[in-house]
């Protein structure tokens, strides 16, 4: 539902989306599948794995269908943000879907040193 929302709120924006696993999943291969199959959909630019997680099935389906996803790996949020803080541009849209809940405020502040307008809808 996320990724299509972000199709919806990203018309000719870059997307970017920074996602974290999940957790509980009694089948993590079919899962990772199937959101592999929504991001190519969704036509993502960029996509930032956070974590330790076996994302295999997820990077082949994105490999595989959607060349022109580029896909980076991080090993925390922390991480992942400042990496992204140095290579997000004006008009980009971000989605980000963690594991576990994150302190809001840890991830808004990646972008309070904007130059650009900026909007954290939750």
């Amino acid at each position: 539902q996320a990724l299509r929302y972000l199709d919806q709120a990203a018309h000719n924006a870059r997307k970017i989306f920074v996602f974290g696993g999940m957790r509980g999943n009694k089948e993590p291969e079919n899962d990772y599948r199937r959101i592999g199959k929504a991001i190519n959909r969704s036509q993502v630019q960029l996509l930032m794995l956070v974590g330790k997680h076996d994302y295999k099935p997820l990077v082949d389906e994105i490999t595989a269908n959607s060349p022109h996803t580029e896909i980076s790996y991080s090993g925390n949020y922390e991480e992942a943000l400042n990496l992204m803080r140095a290579r997000i541009k004006q008009d980009d849209v971000v989605l980000i879907k963690g594991e576990h809940k994150e302190p809001l405020d840890t991830i808004t502040e990646a972008f309070n040193d904007s130059i650009c307008n900026n909007q954290c809808l939750i």
